[in-house]
Protein backbone atom coordinates (compact mmCIF):
# COMPACT_ATOMS: atom_id res chain seq x y z
CA UNK A 1 0.00 0.00 0.00
CA UNK A 2 1.73 3.59 -0.87
CA UNK A 3 1.74 6.34 1.41
CA UNK A 4 -0.67 8.23 -0.28
CA UNK A 5 -3.72 5.13 -0.19
CA UNK A 6 -2.64 5.11 3.45
CA UNK A 7 -3.29 8.93 3.50
CA UNK A 8 -6.38 8.60 2.09
CA UNK A 9 -7.96 5.64 3.66
CA UNK A 10 -6.66 7.25 7.07
CA UNK A 11 -8.83 10.34 5.83
CA UNK A 12 -11.90 8.35 5.47
CA UNK A 13 -11.63 6.49 8.79
CA UNK A 14 -10.81 10.55 10.08
CA UNK A 15 -14.37 11.49 8.64
CA UNK A 16 -16.04 8.52 8.96
CA UNK A 17 -15.22 8.79 13.08
CA UNK A 18 -16.85 12.48 12.79
CA UNK A 19 -19.75 11.77 10.93
CA UNK A 20 -20.35 8.61 13.79
CA UNK A 21 -19.35 11.34 16.47
CA UNK A 22 -22.06 14.16 14.90
CA UNK A 23 -24.87 11.28 15.12
CA UNK A 24 -24.17 10.36 18.56
CA UNK A 25 -24.51 13.74 19.93
CA UNK A 26 -27.44 14.58 17.92
CA UNK A 27 -28.41 11.34 19.43
CA UNK A 28 -28.24 12.18 22.93
CA UNK A 29 -29.61 15.80 22.47
CA UNK A 30 -33.09 14.41 20.34
CA UNK A 31 -33.36 12.05 23.62
CA UNK A 32 -32.92 15.01 25.76
CA UNK A 33 -35.83 16.06 27.78
CA UNK A 34 -37.26 19.64 27.50
CA UNK A 35 -34.67 20.53 24.58
CA UNK A 36 -35.98 21.71 21.18
CA UNK A 37 -33.65 20.42 18.43
CA UNK A 38 -34.56 21.36 15.33
CA UNK A 39 -32.67 24.37 14.49
CA UNK A 40 -29.59 22.49 16.02
CA UNK A 41 -27.02 21.63 13.69
CA UNK A 42 -24.05 19.64 15.30
CA UNK A 43 -20.60 19.51 13.49
CA UNK A 44 -17.47 17.14 14.81
CA UNK A 45 -13.91 17.24 14.31
CA UNK A 46 -11.10 14.98 15.87
CA UNK A 47 -13.52 15.19 18.94
CA UNK A 48 -14.22 19.00 18.95
CA UNK A 49 -17.68 19.40 18.10
CA UNK A 50 -19.48 22.88 17.35
CA UNK A 51 -22.96 23.15 18.08
CA UNK A 52 -24.81 25.86 15.84
CA UNK A 53 -28.12 26.88 15.03
CA UNK A 54 -30.96 28.88 17.74
CA UNK A 55 -32.76 27.85 20.41
CA UNK A 56 -35.42 29.73 22.33
CA UNK A 57 -33.83 30.59 25.59
CA UNK A 58 -30.16 30.51 27.56
CA UNK A 59 -31.19 27.02 29.16
CA UNK A 60 -31.26 25.71 26.08
CA UNK A 61 -28.16 26.58 24.84
CA UNK A 62 -26.40 25.65 27.82
CA UNK A 63 -28.67 22.20 27.95
CA UNK A 64 -27.35 21.54 24.78
CA UNK A 65 -23.66 22.15 25.24
CA UNK A 66 -23.63 19.84 28.45
CA UNK A 67 -24.87 16.86 27.26
CA UNK A 68 -22.61 17.47 23.84
CA UNK A 69 -20.02 17.57 26.20
CA UNK A 70 -20.97 14.31 28.60
CA UNK A 71 -20.99 12.10 24.99
CA UNK A 72 -18.26 9.77 24.59
CA UNK A 73 -15.27 10.99 22.15
CA UNK A 74 -16.48 14.14 22.97
CA UNK A 75 -13.35 16.30 23.96
CA UNK A 76 -14.57 20.00 23.54
CA UNK A 77 -17.67 22.08 22.78
CA UNK A 78 -18.04 25.41 21.36
CA UNK A 79 -21.14 26.27 21.83
CA UNK A 80 -22.36 29.05 19.05
CA UNK A 81 -26.21 28.54 19.45
CA UNK A 82 -28.01 31.92 19.37
CA UNK A 83 -31.13 32.70 20.92
CA UNK A 84 -34.20 32.85 19.13
CA UNK A 85 -37.22 33.51 21.98
CA UNK A 86 -40.96 32.25 20.59
CA UNK A 87 -42.91 34.54 19.07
Amino acid sequence: MSSATATASSAKAVKAADRALQRRVRKALAKTKGLTITAIAVRARSGAVVLEGSVVDQSQSDLAAEVAARVPGVNSVKNELTLRPIQ
